[in-house]
């Protein structure tokens, strides 16, 4: 009976603390994408602004530094349909025409950048079309810090040796509870140490895939969970070890046996007291 006890409330445990997991990153993402969509919708209340649809340069300029200063931009710039980008914080105008970013981001779509480290600060561009009615005018810019999303990140809790992290297609850090791993430009195959074993999840990046997986290292069973982050192309990924998550199997398995003894040595008890009563 311990044992049959013992088996299902394992299976139980293992499946409410998997779905914990689960939830857990369900819920990180959300606050992720959130994060994003805050700023996507900022821009586009800004890219809605007469001033802005005007494709004045003159309009635009002083509208740019007001609303960049109000939303918390790092800086807000315009790119024209000819690739020609006017840049609010030093006031400068340049022809980014044959540049890939100009390519890139031209269209009816949002884009983020992958990010680029500026001392000790990780920032991304975000885009949107400038448009009035279907008309296209241009491209909207606005560049943000990373900040929030490295707190959202550092601020998951996965255990004591666990750890949460966001990765690109390319398997690049883009966010990690290690800082050190982002200011150093470093990816899964430079941090082979500790992440190696992880390198599959690439592939899931590159699919926006989500799950939870089983992985082993260096005899350490790890359990990661994944799953894309909305309007970019990273994944937020969880791991712990499994030992962590089972912890309280363990518990439950040496209580059980504690119990199965104490009532064996009582059974023992019983049985001498009863032969002896029989032999009296």
């Amino acid at each position: 009976m311990s044992v049959l006890s013992f088996n299902k409330s394992k299976n139980s445990l293992s499946s409410i603390m998997t779905k914990n997991f689960s939830d857990r990153i369900i819920d990180s993402t959300k606050l992720l994408s959130n994060e994003f969509n805050s700023k996507f919708k900022q821009l586009e209340n800004i890219s809605k602004l007469k001033s802005i649809q005007s494709m004045n340069w003159d309009e635009q300029y002083p509208t740019l530094l007001e609303q960049a200063n109000l939303w918390d931009f790092r800086h807000l710039f315009i790119l024209d349909l000819n690739g020609i980008g006017y840049y609010a914080e030093t006031n400068t105008i340049k022809d980014q025409s044959k540049e890939e970013f100009f390519k890139n981001v031209s269209g009816d779509f949002r884009v983020i950048t992958e990010p680029f480290v500026d001392d000790h600060k990780s920032i991304v561009t975000l885009t949107l079309p400038i448009k009035k009615g279907e008309e296209i005018l241009g491209t909207l810019c606005g560049v943000i810090d990373l900040k929030n999303i490295h707190d959202i990140v550092q601020n998951i809790y996965v255990g004591d040796n666990g750890c949460a992290f966001i990765i690109n297609e390319k398997g690049e850090f883009i966010s990690h509870t290690n800082m050190d791993l982002i200011y150093g430009n470093a990816s899964m195959e430079d941090y082979e140490s500790n992440l190696s074993y992880l390198s599959p999840l690439i592939d899931t990046v590159i699919n926006k895939e989500s799950g939870i997986q089983a992985f082993n290292n260096n005899s350490d069973n790890f359990l990661a969970a994944y799953k894309p982050i909305e309007s970019t192309n990273w994944s937020l990924i969880l791991t712990m070890p499994e030992h962590e998550i089972l912890s309280g199997v363990k518990e439950l398995r040496f209580f059980q046996i504690i119990l199965s003894n104490i009532f064996i040595l009582i059974g023992i008890i019983i049985c001498i007291l009863v032969r002896k009563w029989i032999s009296n």
